[in-house]
């Protein structure tokens, strides 16, 4: 009995050939042959010219059952009476559809416009109908309502630092002397703020973070 059908996807299983495991498409058995050892006609669609080889059922594995074709025993006039009327009846669906969704889309804005107008009314708070609003996106699964913004007041701090290196002269009886001097009293030989505003002027800001607070 032969398990296949003509559109099958069929996979050759045949170490020895150099068509083994490749992916077919199966056609028709052998009906004319005499042994007890049936073969079947399959062809590579990536070959052009629909090639086949004819391979014997063990060697054959069912990957994919062909659809069955619905219009197999109708007339060409009945195909094209049969395709008209589902295409019709698509159509139908199609402009059903669009129309819910318009009305659907509608109903949305006008809940939302109605709220809205509802909330200004009533004085609503924003806070109060923004929590509302953020219950109702939450459920949503394709509309979305613009919550309500006011302006706020935001404090920041900004910690920002710069290194400046140079030299001054001092007069002193030695190396270190003149560096106690200097660390004593910086101030007394330079402008710390000055160099700093001047390194930042021409250089940037070694470090500079703006928080939050």
């Amino acid at each position: 009995m032969n398990t296949f059908k003509a559109g099958d996807k069929v996979r050759i299983n045949y170490p020895e050939s150099d068509w083994h495991d490749r992916i077919c498409i199966y056609r028709y058995p052998n009906t004319n042959q005499q042994s007890d050892v049936q073969s079947h006609f399959v062809i590579d669609e990536a070959i052009p010219g629909d090639i086949g080889r004819w391979i014997q059922t063990r060697y054959l594995e069912l990957i994919t059952k062909a659809q069955p074709d619905d219009y197999a025993d109708m007339s060409l006039e009945q195909q094209i009476a049969e395709l008209t009327d589902d295409l019709y009846q698509v159509s139908r669906s199609y402009d059903a559809a669009s129309k819910q969704r318009d009305r659907l889309q509608y109903d949305i804005t006008f809940f939302t416009d109605t709220m809205r107008d509802v909330k200004d009314v009533e004085g609503w708070c924003d806070d109060g109908t923004n929590t509302i609003i953020d219950q109702l996106n939450n459920g949503f699964q394709e509309h979305y309502i613009e919550p309500y913004q006011q302006e706020f007041e935001v404090e920041y701090e900004i910690t920002a630092s710069v290194t400046y290196s140079g030299t001054h002269t001092v007069m002193a009886s030695s190396q270190d002397a003149a560096n106690e001097f200097f660390a004593d009293d910086p101030e007394s030989y330079i402008t710390p703020e000055d160099l700093a505003t001047e390194a930042t002027k021409y250089g940037g800001w070694d470090h500079c973070e703006v928080e939050v607070i």
